[in-house]
């Protein structure tokens, strides 16, 4: 069964198949293509230089079902403040193949397409302007943390006490992405004692991301990779400024490939005082 949530600042409302709004039909308005070519004096047709995929551009046609005309009224006046011009939000799409999540701009006001007796047929445009699906979940990947070994029935030798924790000394991962496309990956760099200069390489491409930059105990490094948010800060003693200008010239915002990536996370001094954890969201051509 198909379903569809729309989330803003408001709140939220749901398309489905239940009253008030019910779902008639969705066109998730596939992107087009650009083709970007170049073409010599003389050339016969032109050379294929690359290809880009276009905004997304998705309509939903609704009845609202009422139980009388005020009703109905009442109801189409609360979508329509729902849905305001230039409104942004998230869309939450499910089918029988699961629920996918994609960023919206109202597209122009909702349109009042007729209406029988107290239900009224509603046409909503939206504009997408990343075309690609999110994952509703997001992925985290432990390179190197503490793992609590603390467990009951507690028994405490009197001799020997008891072991809280152990450090997990694993400095490769394998972050796999089940998208049909690359994603960005947020990293997030945690010093126990001092650290010079933390870095992450994708072994399989060997682009690297390095941080010239000397952590203390407790400071955070966060760096983001996803396009169109490309960021680096830096969080001490709880105050978060930017330190994108720390980046190594050489390093590259590298993304995550569809299928296996080895990471492997170093650091130039202070290695064993280094956590080092990542998250990314799948990214899907179809929902």
């Amino acid at each position: 069964m198909e379903k569809i949530v729309l989330q803003n600042k408001l709140g939220s409302i749901t398309i489905g198949g239940a009253p008030p709004y019910i779902l008639n039909s969705f066109d998730i308005g596939a992107p087009k293509s650009t083709m970007l070519t170049t073409k010599a004096p003389g050339q016969d047709g032109v050379t294929l230089e690359g290809n880009l995929l276009e905004q997304r551009t998705p309509a939903i046609t609704l009845t609202i079902h009422a139980n009388g005309v005020q009703d109905l009224y009442d109801r189409r006046r609360k979508l329509f403040a729902f849905l305001l011009p230039k409104t942004s939000g998230t869309m939450l799409y499910t089918n029988n193949a699961g629920t996918r999540v994609i960023p919206y701009v109202v597209d122009g006001e909702p349109t009042a397409k007729s209406r029988t007796g107290v239900g009224m047929q509603i046409l909503v445009q939206l504009y997408c302007p990343d075309p690609y699906w999110l994952s509703t979940v997001e992925t985290r990947a432990d390179m190197a943390e503490w793992v609590g070994d603390f467990e009951f029935p507690l028994i405490i030798p009197e001799d020997t006490g008891v072991e809280m924790g152990h450090r997990m000394s694993t400095r490769i991962v394998n972050a796999y992405n089940p998208g049909d496309v690359p994603c960005g990956i947020r990293i997030e760099f945690t010093a126990l004692a001092t650290v010079t200069a933390p870095s992450l390489v994708n072994v399989n491409t060997q682009e690297t991301m390095r941080v010239k930059k000397a952590l203390s105990a407790g400071d955070q490094l966060i760096i983001n990779t996803a396009t169109g948010n490309k960021t680096v800060k830096m969080r001490h003693t709880g105050i978060e400024t930017n330190a994108l200008n720390y980046i190594d010239i050489e390093s590259d915002f590298f993304q995550l490939a569809p299928g296996d990536n080895l990471l492997r996370y170093g650091a130039d001094d202070g290695i064993d005082n280094l956590e080092c954890s990542m998250y990314y969201t799948p990214r899907y051509m179809g929902a």
